[in-house]
């Protein structure tokens, strides 16, 4: 785009009859006299509002020193120093005016401006974001008005086209390719008249989008571009985890199934594949129980959801093997965190310790993108475990895992826990409405489990929950 036609666009500087009569000496600005009460030109008005401190020291010169730099009009309109008239016309002061009388008032008032203000590199994305949504809208209207011409032209009779009358050679669809040729040379133009990357002008243009408050905080010097757009992300990310995990919504009917327990091999169980939100877990972490890791990574891979997660407790004993058995395709490690009982204690087989805590490993399916984690440190008392002792010698603290199933899920999805036990995994995710699907190859563990969450009743009380006879994936 050639600077005649940014002008066309943004409004005309053609100085008046009585301007030109005005000019004192060749190429110089003529003084003029114009009445108070000017308005902001637009190109102006585009500017970022000056901070506090530099508008008091600017208006301390002015009342100390008077006007030094005339103030600009074009068109009868305020195109450079609206803040000295403002001040002018606050302190009684009489201001000196000058006529702009150069073809393109944006580049002039951007020139004028952009270096004075000392404005920094985000400011400057956000005036350009502003800048060639102006001039976009511009080519909008110029198009629908180069149609309508058409459509006049052939109501009236006439055999030339809206595309003989602006490109002989040009395909039908002439008018929107040019419409994208003239945005294309738009973002160049103002990318390089502000020396600002066009990536960096649309990222500035995606956070208007997202969040106007923090856009005008950029544009006004508060924030910078990168510091604004983590702050949107932040937000965006605070009030998807609210609804994700808001479970007032979730209304749990007492003879709705939320929970299905398979009595078999967790290979064997009829769950779909890419189905389950999460897998929690304690699997037995025995030298002897080790192929239970290998089945429970294979299970992983394939019946997670992509972005879903897997917890599973281990020990530090048999760790370094676990860890290999666990190293799967389509099963990301992702860290290990902690789960701290501080008046444990547990004796370790041939080590000179006791130990307080036990590692809980964390994988993923494809990449995490939810739940952000204050800790990977997570605290129970050793004296919650005995009510899940009560159903299995290996328990859990049923509060543990509520803090887990609540911390890591999203309210109503579908949790599994391929090594059910005693069924404290199942009772965590009834209790925070979560569902649950659960597996367990011993039949004694699965008959405990059945019992147990069947007893379970969620509040109000209303109805007896019973799990169905036969067995069907929630997942299904």
């Amino acid at each position: 785009m050639h600077n005649n036609e940014l002008e066309n666009v943004v409004g005309t500087s053609n100085p008046t009859e009585q301007e030109n009569n005005n000019v004192t000496a060749p190429g110089t600005l003529p003084n003029i006299l114009v009445p108070p009460g000017l308005e902001q030109h637009e190109c102006n008005a585009m500017l970022p509002p000056m901070l506090q401190d530099q508008f008091r020291r600017l208006k301390e010169d002015i009342r100390v020193n008077r006007l030094k730099v005339p103030i600009i009009l074009s068109g009868g309109k305020v195109l450079d120093g609206w803040q000295r008239y403002q001040i002018c016309r606050e302190l009684g002061i009489e201001p000196r005016f000058e006529q702009f009388t150069g073809r393109n008032p944006l580049l002039e008032c951007w020139s004028l401006n952009i270096a004075r203000r000392h404005l920094e590199k985000s400011q400057l994305a956000v005036l350009a974001s502003e800048m060639t949504t102006r001039l976009m809208e511009a080519f909008r209207v110029e198009k629908e008005a180069e149609s309508q011409a058409g459509r006049n032209q052939e109501n009236g009779g006439t055999n030339v086209t809206p595309v003989q009358a602006g490109d002989a050679d040009a395909p039908e669809d002439n008018g929107k390719k040019r419409t994208k040729r003239k945005r294309g040379k738009t973002r160049s133009l103002v990318s390089e008249i502000l020396n600002v990357s066009e990536g960096y002008i649309q990222k500035a243009k995606n956070l208007k989008e997202q969040d106007e408050d923090l856009y005008n905080k950029v544009r006004e010097g508060k924030l910078t571009l990168p510091k604004a757009i983590a702050k949107a992300k932040g937000k965006l990310y605070r009030q998807r985890e609210a609804e994700g995990k808001d479970t007032s919504s979730v209304l749990v009917d007492p003879k709705e199934e939320r929970f299905l327990l398979y009595n078999c091999d967790i290979l064997q169980a009829p769950i779909e594949d890419g189905s389950l939100d999460a897998i929690i877990s304690d699997p037995p972490y025995t030298k002897e129980t080790m192929g239970c890791w290998t089945q429970l990574a294979e299970f992983a891979a394939r019946k997670l959801k992509d972005g879903g997660i897997l917890l599973a407790i281990a020990g530090n004993y048999h760790l370094q093997e676990i860890l290999q058995r666990m190293t799967v395709e389509g099963l990301n490690y992702f860290w290990t965190l902690c789960y701290h009982m501080p008046k444990a204690g547990t004796p370790v087989n041939n080590r000179p310790f006791r130990t307080n805590w036990k590692p809980i490993l964390w994988y993923t399916k494809g990449e995490y993108k939810r739940t952000f984690q204050p800790t990977d440190v997570f605290t129970s008392d050793y004296a919650d475990c005995d009510d899940g002792k009560q159903y299995h010698r290996w328990g859990q603290s049923a509060l543990f895992f509520e803090d887990l199933v609540s911390k890591f899920t999203y309210a109503n999805e579908l949790v599994c826990d391929p090594f059910i036990g005693g069924g404290t995994t199942g009772i965590a995710c009834l209790s925070q409405k979560r569902r649950f699907v659960g597996i367990d190859i011993d039949p004694v563990s699965y008959k405990t489990s059945l019992d147990r969450l069947s007893k379970w009743k969620p509040e109000p009380i209303t109805v007896e929950l019973f799990p169905q006879n036969q067995p069907q994936s929630l997942a299904a």
